[in-house]
This record gives structure tokens, sequence and C-alpha cells, in this order.
């Protein structure tokens, strides 16, 4: 990756966390009460209890489908160009975490410090 790309990452994450809101705000704001609230105040609605099994259910579909992912598969992508392009086509290789995205790697890092009660400042 060239020097100039990691300096703007490196600063757009920086910016990011220097205006996180302060945790004792998120904590007055993200109450259950907040995300366990229904839109439709319907009675035959689905019950909370069943909608948080159906969110719990995709999310485990999701971990394992990425850990199938980081483990089992891997694919080659071969880049096209132009024609009269003075990029050179080349084939890439994804295995491993490079099989996951930046924003996965992301999001499961700040999960990770989440689960931990990490903070960066």
């Amino acid at each position: 990756m060239p020097l100039h790309s990691i300096i703007f990452l490196s600063l757009i994450i920086l910016t990011v966390i220097l205006t996180l809101p302060p945790m004792a705000s998120l904590d007055e704001v993200a109450t259950s009460e907040t995300f366990c609230a229904t839109v439709y105040k319907d009675p035959e609605s689905l019950p909370s209890s069943v909608l948080g099994l159906i969110r719990l259910s995709v999310g485990t579909m999701m971990m394992f489908l990425t850990v199938y992912f980081i483990v089992y598969e891997d694919w080659e992508e071969t880049t096209i160009y132009l024609p009269g392009s003075k990029l050179i086509p080349t084939t890439l290789r994804h295995y491993g975490l490079r099989s996951q995205g930046f924003v996965s790697i992301i999001i499961y890092f700040l999960s990770i410090m989440k689960k931990f009660n990490l903070t960066f400042l």
C-alpha cells in the first residue's frame, strides 16, 4: 500500500476517533428501551423475543460464513483494463483475512474492544 494512502487512512481514522462522543453520553442514549422499542404497535406483530432470536440467528449465520471464508475459501480475481492502458493486468489472490474487506476487519476490531471494555483514549 502506498505511503500516501496509509497516511490518509490514518488521518481519517484519527479524526473519527477524536470526534466520537464520550462513553457517558452514549450510555445515556443507548438504553435497552431504545433498541427494543417497536415501531409497529400492532398486537399481531412479532414479540421482542422472536425478533431477538431472528437477529441472533442472522448474526450467527454471518459469523459462521465469515469463519468459513477465512479458513476454507480462497479465490482469484483478475483485473481487466481498457485496451491501450499502461496498467498491467494481474491476478489478485484472496485468502485468509485477505478475503475480508477493510470494513469487516475494523468491525471485528471494534467488537473485540467493546467486549473487553477497551478504549482508544
